[in-house]
């Protein structure tokens, strides 16, 4: 199984087909541990803020070591799960683990209505009472961007911050660039959550220019959540370039302004254990004057931002996400409307 996170518990959007009876069910206890106690000795494995360690806990959850370690499943041949499925009824399966490969799907995957197809073909997914909205739908779409309907206000998208198969972040970006050059949107909505990360660098100067491309007057509605690493850089290059022309709605991205990010890894001879260290501090609220730990790229970025706390805090429930909502771009879109040119 596959669990996703909303603001009102765990859900099951994902399972292999003999567990298909759990999908949409909300998870109420693993091995009688109440869902809460488990989440929150999952976010014990981890330092960081708060959606750092959540976002982790909510993969650890599926990870039948980790939840022997933690004390929670009894040994690591099963797993006993109590859901609450959506008509109501009360459903206990006990699980037994796989070991997964290496092509596991990534997080903005995991809130998709589609098939987790690099699992293979026994996987299911819970198809939802409405089609999903444009910003949780194709999640093979790395990079969108869409003029919306009967609007003059754009949607870009960025799933992540570096190339994802035939997916190139630098074709996008000029691709876009041009687009918004010849016809300059009056308003951008700009959905960077689910952005893990990737190369810093393939995106500074598009970032930075993006104020540019739309109206003189017009406005950046930045969506984040579960934003971490690179995506965290765009976000403060656009907050910076933009200024009071900026408004992040949604959750806190992933880490603080400062963080350790870069590095290299390595695996022990005699046992399949890796470890990665990291190397480069990355601050965005600060000026960087250890030439030890500051990653050297960020001494050409003078980029620097108080915060990027969002301005409203927006939540996500399941239902919104059965009934075929994104409450996050819902909001973006009526400003966007309201302050339309």
């Amino acid at each position: 199984m596959r669990v996703a996170a909303f603001s009102d518990g765990i859900y099951v959007l994902h399972a292999t087909k003999a567990y298909a009876d759990l999908l949409g069910g909300k998870v109420v206890s693993i091995d009688g541990y109440p869902i809460d106690e488990v989440m929150a000795r999952l976010e014990q494995l981890r330092g960081g803020t708060p959606q750092w360690r959540k976002a982790y806990a909510q993969v650890y959850i599926s990870w039948q070591d980790v939840l022997v370690g933690a004390g929670i499943a009894p040994d690591m041949g099963h797993s006993t799960w109590t859901v609450t499925s959506p008509s109501g009824t009360t459903v206990t399966r006990t699980l037994t683990p796989y070991r997964p490969s290496e092509d596991e799907p990534d997080m903005n995957r995991i809130y998709s209505d589609e098939p987790l197809k690099d699992l293979g073909a026994d996987w299911v997914a819970y198809q939802p009472d409405r089609p999903l909205p444009i910003t949780f739908s194709d999640s093979d779409v790395t990079f969108r961007r869409v003029r919306l309907p009967h609007s003059c206000v754009m949607l870009i998208q960025l799933r992540s911050n570096d190339d994802v198969g035939n997916n190139r972040i630098m074709d996008f970006e000029v691709a876009t660039k041009g687009d918004m050059q010849a016809n300059k949107p009056c308003q951008l909505i700009f959905d960077n959550r689910f952005n893990d990360g990737g190369n810093l660098t393939k995106t500074i100067f598009f970032s930075k220019d993006l104020p540019r491309f739309i109206a003189p007057n017009g406005h950046i509605y930045l969506l984040t959540s579960m934003t971490f690493s690179a995506g965290i850089t765009t976000t403060a290059l656009i907050k910076h370039a933009g200024g009071n022309r900026v408004t992040i709605l949604g959750q806190p991205v992933g880490d603080r302004l400062a963080f350790f990010a870069e590095g290299r890894g390595g695996c022990l001879p005699n046992y399949p254990l890796c470890l990665h260290y990291e190397t480069g501090k990355h601050d965005y609220g600060n000026s960087r004057t250890n030439v030890d730990t500051c990653f050297w790229l960020n001494w050409l970025l003078p980029e620097r931002v108080r915060t990027l706390r969002p301005d409203e805090i927006i939540t996500t429930t399941f239902a919104d996400w059965q009934q075929g909502r994104d409450p996050v771009f819902e909001r973006a879109l009526a400003m966007a409307n309201r302050n339309q040119l």
